[in-house]
């Protein structure tokens, strides 16, 4: 199967490990955990380590958005990012969080929690078709901090 990256899919494939064939196999392998008008999750074990992939439905070939462990470890400070390739826009709620695992959502976002499950980071995708902050951690904080990128608030 061919498959193609955004940057930051790519960075966050190399960041876990992975290999192409791993992100293909854990498409092709493993099971869809959420489908959506736009993009579907797949989720898949690879080398002992649960991984989920995000996957443009409507481009050929695949377009990967994005790549997470469930369980990961990685160094975090608190800042915001957004990836204009991946249309990804990451908010990093604190320094060093540790060991992390991802919670999908919805299709759009993505919540990280620690391991005293307080939320570290917040992945938001699709985000130039808008950003919905409801039900998401410090929801009111994070509406005033989007508020400095007006076209990405919906």
């Amino acid at each position: 199967m061919e498959i193609r990256l955004t940057g930051h899919a790519d960075s966050r494939m190399n960041d876990a490990g992975l290999t192409r064939e791993d992100v293909v196999f854990i498409i092709e392998s493993g099971s869809v955990v959420e489908q959506g008008v736009t993009a579907s999750l797949h989720e898949a074990t690879v080398r002992g380590i649960p991984f989920r992939v995000v996957v443009k439905r409507d481009s050929d070939p695949p377009l990967v958005i994005t790549v997470f462990e469930v369980y990961r470890l990685r160094e975090t400070t608190m800042r915001i990012e957004y990836d204009g390739e991946a249309d990804v826009l990451l908010v990093h709620l604190a320094e060093n969080p540790g060991h992390t695992r991802g919670k999908q959502i919805d299709e759009r976002r993505i919540v990280h929690y620690d391991d005293s499950d307080r939320p570290v980071e917040i992945e938001l995708l699709f985000a130039s078709q808008g950003v919905d902050v409801s039900g998401l951690p410090e929801s009111e904080a994070l509406a005033d901090l989007l508020r400095s990128f007006p076209r990405l608030v919906a």
